[in-house]
């Protein structure tokens, strides 16, 4: 089965501007409030969550999946009931939704949701095929890039639980390959090139069209 990394639209006739949200207005203070949703990390949430609302920018337009990268949205997708609904059955209890309505030239658009991960799909990943780096510092200031050869799920894990506060500074797959034996339609990895990545199938993806959802961009992805 073919999978696809599904990230926000970078088409301006499609979503006005890039990105879509301008600021927020925090419905808490937001670095010392516990509830905030940025202070629970990727665990489970089981208590009461406060988020943010999303303002977005008067040229933007109002789309199914809004690209949002300020506090209370980081490594988060923001979407709508539409998109919400659909990814939600296909969930697998991977992922937590929770009320987030956006603001949009002064007036509220309830039907928004973030959506939380908690729960990440490492064993999907194909570790002779992809690649791993470390970043680390260079002495005189900076950072550089060295590679480091993962071959397995317990090396992976090994390397992600060791002290990295000397010399390392940030581990993670540069290059993902996925294995073709997957059994899901929906799932994310973390600890990859930009932080965070959220995969549908081609069947979930045909799904996601088929409702005309608006703002998103799928990425084949490399499947040995």
């Amino acid at each position: 089965m073919k999978y696809f990394e599904i990230r926000n639209s970078l088409n301006v006739k499609e979503i006005g501007k890039y990105p879509q949200v301008e600021t927020a207005k925090n419905n808490c203070h937001i670095w010392d409030d516990p509830k905030f949703i940025e202070r629970f990390g990727f665990d489970r949430i089981d208590s009461e969550v406060i988020t943010s609302n999303a303002i977005l920018h008067k040229r933007a337009k109002i789309t199914d999946l809004v690209s949002a990268y300020i506090i209370g949205f980081s490594l988060k997708l923001l979407m709508s009931s539409k998109l919400k609904n659909i990814l939600e059955q296909h969930s697998n209890s991977k992922f937590q939704f929770f009320k987030a309505p956006i603001i949009y030239k002064n007036e509220y658009y309830e039907n928004y949701w973030i959506m939380h991960s908690h729960t990440f799909s490492f064993n999907y990943i194909d570790f002779e095929k992809s690649n791993f780096v470390l970043r680390k510092r260079k002495l005189g200031g900076g950072t550089f890039l060295e590679n480091i050869e993962i071959r397995t799920i317990d090396q992976f894990k090994k390397v992600l639980n060791c002290d990295l506060k000397s010399k390392r500074i940030k581990f993670f797959c540069n290059n993902v390959i996925l294995k073709s034996t997957i059994g899901e339609d929906f799932f994310s990895l973390r600890h990859v090139s930009g932080g965070f990545k959220h995969f549908v199938s081609e069947k979930l993806k045909v799904e996601i069209d088929k409702q005309n959802c608006t703002g998103i961009e799928f990425i084949p992805q490399p499947i040995n």
